[in-house]
Order: C-alpha cells, then sequence, then structure tokens
C-alpha cells in the first residue's frame, strides 16, 4: 500500500513540475530570452521553438532556400499595415528569424487567393513547417 502511494506521489510530482512551466517568451519584451537560449533549439524540429512563444506571429516572411542558402522564417509580431509603418521610418520592427536546414516550398500563389493570408502564420503552418530542423536562431528589432 505504501509502495503505490510513494508511485502515485512521484508521478503527482513530476506531472506538476514538467507541465506547469511557463513558456520562455511570455511577451515581446522576453525575446532576449530566445536568443540567450537558442542553442537550445540547434538541432530540434521549429514546433519546440514554436512552443516557447507566447505572443502571437501576426507575420512571417519565409525565405525559400536552395543549394546555397538554407530556408528562413522571420516571424514578427505585428500586422502587415505595421510592418509597412515600420519601413517607412527606415525602423526594424522585432523579428525572430530562424534558419531550417530543409528547404521548404511557401505557396504564394495559394496564399495570395486568400485575401490578408499571404505573411499570416496559421496552426495548419504551426503542423505543416513543425518538423522542419532549426539551424540557427537571430533576434533582432525593437517592439
Amino acid at each position: 500500500m505504501k509502495t503505490n502511494l510513494v508511485y502515485v506521489l512521484c508521478f503527482a510530482f513530476i506531472t506538476v513540475t514538467t507541465s506547469c512551466r511557463a513558456q520562455l517568451m511570455q511577451n515581446l519584451n522576453d525575446a532576449h530570452k530566445i536568443a540567450d537560449n537558442k542553442n537550445q533549439f540547434i538541432g530540434k524540429p521549429l514546433k519546440y521553438l514554436l512552443r516557447e512563444i507566447k505572443p502571437d506571429i501576426k507575420m512571417v516572411i519565409p525565405g525559400e532556400g536552395n543549394n546555397y542558402k538554407p530556408s528562413s522564417f522571420s516571424f514578427l509580431f505585428i500586422t502587415k499595415k505595421q510592418y509597412e509603418e515600420y519601413s517607412t521610418k527606415k525602423a526594424t520592427p522585432l523579428t525572430i528569424k530562424v534558419m531550417v536546414k530543409e528547404n521548404f516550398k511557401w505557396d504564394w500563389k495559394e496564399r495570395s487567393a486568400q485575401e490578408k493570408k499571404e505573411f499570416l502564420w496559421t496552426k495548419a503552418d504551426d503542423k505543416k513547417y513543425g518538423d522542419l530542423t532549426i539551424v540557427y536562431i537571430n533576434v533582432y528589432g525593437s517592439n
């Protein structure tokens, strides 16, 4: 009886300590934490990094790779309209750039057909690109 209680308590402790961990980037001011801990994501699937980012990714700028350069995603936390405002001021918004090992195809034609979806990061994108392997992370810009 005592043995079962010990197992139950150990299981409960492990469950609580692993499931209650906060995300690394709770808000935009925490972006430096992604940069400081980037080595824990290198060589891992993109989905692990995405789980650590709580603020909504409102825009993505994909970079399709080739034999000479890796594919990449630049994740932004502003809308396309806000991005254009930054551009006119020659300012750089907070961006998390992630290069991945595998090449991917971003379907511009399909996304352009859906109004305002061209640069939108979706749950479907999480699923489609989540297994790509991270090779580089850079955080830059300001919020």
